[in-house]
């Protein structure tokens, strides 16, 4: 329902099918993407995961998709599917800590369209090279850091954009 709302209390594991989100949910525990996926469709969309959860893809069948808004204090992208993370237009995902196990694990659309933004306070720990597309926007907070500075390449072809404040700043 657009503009709705529904809060989960506890993990939350879906394993099949496709939620879609037009208003807010907010998840007081991890959310674990076995097989299903989920789409945060409207640029009002916003999904919320409680301090210290995490939210992590597993699985090559699972997809996010980000039109909105999403803060999560920890995001990994573990499964072996490109564009695991899809980013929309302007979209927004706050996290402190993320992690990409895949290879071009996040798309931005591809040339000419205005992916969104991943804004990170924490740790980046960056296994593979995250996105081929310069649509992707990646917002490092003042305190920000890549775990072990070798990998730094491995932002990709992404647009970053240091000591930045937030999505609006990039």
């Amino acid at each position: 329902e657009s503009g709705g709302s529904l809060t989960i209390n506890g993990n939350f594991e879906p394993s099949t099918g496709l939620i879609t989100n037009y208003g807010t949910v907010t998840i007081n525990g991890n959310m674990n993407m076995n097989a299903g996926s989920f789409y945060n469709s409207t640029p009002s969309s916003i999904l919320t995961l409680a301090p210290t959860f995490t939210y992590t893809i597993n699985n090559a069948a699972s997809k996010l998709v980000n039109d909105g808004t999403m803060t999560i204090d920890n995001f990994i992208i573990k499964a072996s599917s490109v564009g695991s993370l899809c980013l929309g237009s302007y979209s927004c995902l706050t996290t402190k800590d993320f992690t990409n196990n895949q290879t071009n694990g996040v798309s931005g659309g591809g040339a000419g369209f205005c992916g969104g933004t991943i804004v990170y306070t924490g740790k980046a720990y960056l296994n593979n090279a995250v996105a081929s597309e310069s649509t992707v926007r990646i917002c490092e907070g003042a305190s920000a850091s890549v775990d072990q500075a070798w990998m730094l390449p491995n932002w990709s072809s992404v647009t970053l954009t240091s000591n930045c404040a937030g999505c609006g700043s990039v």
